[in-house]
């Protein structure tokens, strides 16, 4: 993932309830609707399932338990972005995506929460820049202990 050195330039900007959050676009491939997704039996809150993705099976997760908002009740029509890693695609889901923008975000302060790189406003609102490896990182550890 490349969001772990907090940087301007390229955000998707998206929507969980009525908060904007934001990736940096290098970590995004795609963004698809989810589709179906399949729930996974004991698995923990952030996993939401799997989904198929033109006939590959990724690992779709909610990043609500980790920063906060309203919780995604799984929708056809939601849309899911594929972050590219090093250890194979995943899927965010979201409630919307805005959109991508330029923006300077080095007059933004750094945020002390555990996974917010960054909090700003782009003139439009609030937005919280997610540390997507963060919580990729705590969400395989957590799977890891089950």
């Amino acid at each position: 993932m490349t969001d772990s050195a907090p940087r301007g330039g390229s955000l998707c900007l998206f929507r969980l309830g009525a908060r904007r959050f934001a990736l940096h676009l290098d970590a995004i491939g795609e963004v698809v609707e989810s589709g179906d997704i399949t729930p996974l039996p004991g698995a923990p809150d952030f996993l939401m399932g799997l989904a198929n993705v033109r006939g590959e099976v990724i690992p779709v997760i909610d990043i609500t338990p980790f920063v906060g908002g309203e919780r995604i009740v799984p929708a056809f029509e939601n849309p899911l972005l594929i972050l590219r890693g090093d250890d194979g695609r995943v899927g965010v889901v979201a409630h919307r995506v805005i959109g991508v923008r330029e923006i300077a975000t080095e007059a933004w302060p750094s945020d002390e929460a555990h996974y917010i790189l960054k909090e700003g406003d782009d003139g439009d609102g609030a937005i919280a820049w997610i540390d997507i490896a963060r919580i990729l990182g705590d969400g395989r550890r957590e799977l890891a202990s089950l």
